[in-house]
């Protein structure tokens, strides 16, 4: 006969198991507002705003001849061009944009000063871009970023007007396969934070955002000074501005699958380490920064507490053992598991082929249960880390 702590173990686990279905089925939110995107009807060719595309560089000659031509071709119905700010490159970068520059009438550059060196070369490129902008609206890019489409700035064009209040859009990055070690761990780990980032960014406006498909009103940028906040930090610049100046009602998302842009990453092994090592110092000064966290930290641990539920019921009947309903039960349990491991990996390939992504069927398990490592290993790193490596030396 089944025993009352075995009644209540199995409750917990079908919980649990409920929940954890739920949440899996809420990451196809993302397939249904792509779709949607695809469905809505185009804006007319005479109410889409100029655009300013802002690209920043650094030592980056070759993608730069691989990606600006991309940008410069685009098939966008109204002005547009695209302002590119080098960051005291010593490599042929300004060479060949002299060269661009001359066939193309819509590109145009700059660079940063030599003499500025206590502030974020980051921050003080994106001004300079601002300042130049012959448009309202920018769209903030870097030479590692690739649009997948010809008509990336057609729809952030339409994003940008969508709603009279919009200031801020939003765009969806994929990461470009690579060869590297932790290519694979990088692709699923932004592919699992933008899902979240993009939902919480329609509820209570943006949590973060990097300067890879990010469009921003000129006007908006100067009205609140710019970078008035962190401008003492290496990294982090676009982060902290959206984060400080977004709000549900002044932010928008553009997930249409032809706005996607593609991000090409440094063939560094040590790259994804050091990235979220800087992102831990930069998440220290956002705002509202406590509802999201409980968010993202119910996410990560939900799949271990279904793990830990499932074993501990198996478990349980197992004492049980060889009583016919303790067979029964834990065959039961490994099936209703099964179950929620499969549904979880069809609603993943459903929006990775949506958006244009490669699949993480074979490894998502492991990827799922390794997230809250990964977190805990770069906290670990930036509490040991000197606070003086994330700021800008003084000369």
């Amino acid at each position: 006969m089944i025993k009352e702590y075995e009644i209540i173990v199995l409750c917990v686990f079908f919980v649990v198991w409920l929940i954890s279905m739920i949440h899996s089925r809420r990451i196809l939110w993302l397939r249904k507002q792509a779709e949607k995107a695809v469905s809505k009807e185009p804006i007319p060719a005479q109410q889409l705003p100029g655009l300013s595309v802002i690209l920043t560089t650094y030592n980056q000659e070759e993608l730069l001849r691989k990606h600006l031509p991309l940008m410069l071709e685009q098939e966008y119905p109204a002005e547009f061009e695209v302002i590119v700010v080098d960051m005291n490159s010593s490599d042929e970068t300004l060479q060949y944009l002299e060269q661009t520059e001359k066939r193309y009438h819509n590109l145009h550059y700059t660079s940063v000063p030599n003499s500025s060196r206590n502030v974020s070369v980051m921050r003080l490129a994106i001004t300079l871009g601002m300042k130049a902008a012959a448009n309202d609206w920018t769209i903030l890019t870097n030479a590692s970023c690739a649009p997948k489409s010809h008509h990336w700035l057609k729809q952030m064009g339409q994003a940008c007007v969508e709603k009279e209040e919009t200031n801020i859009v939003i765009g969806y990055t994929s990461i470009k396969r690579n060869r590297f070690k932790n290519a694979r761990k990088a692709r699923f780990f932004h592919f699992w934070q933008q899902i979240r980032n993009l939902r919480y960014a329609t509820r209570h406006g943006a949590y973060r955002a990097e300067a890879n498909n990010l469009g921003y009103r000129r006007s908006f940028f100067l009205q609140n000074k710019g970078f008035m906040e962190g401008n003492r930090l290496q990294a982090g610049a676009t982060e902290i501005l959206v984060n400080h100046n977004s709000t549900r009602a002044n932010t928008t998302i553009c997930v249409h699958p032809e706005a996607v842009v593609e991000v090409d990453l440094p063939h560094n092994e040590g790259w994804w380490r050091q990235e979220r090592l800087f992102f831990m110092e930069t998440r220290s000064h956002f705002r509202h920064k406590n509802p999201y966290r409980m968010q993202y930290l119910g996410s990560s641990l939900l799949i271990w507490l279904l793990t830990l539920t499932t074993f501990t019921a198996i478990a349980t009947f197992a004492l049980s053992l060889p009583d016919w309903y303790a067979v029964g039960i834990i065959a039961a349990i490994t099936v209703f598991w099964q179950i929620n491991s499969f549904h979880r990996i069809v609603c993943y390939n459903k929006v990775c082929k949506t958006m244009g992504e490669h699949t993480f069927s074979p490894l998502l398990p492991y990827f799922l249960h390794t997230i809250i490592w990964w977190d805990i290993a770069a906290w670990i790193q930036w509490r040991m880390t000197p606070k003086r490596t994330f700021h800008i030396k003084p000369l």
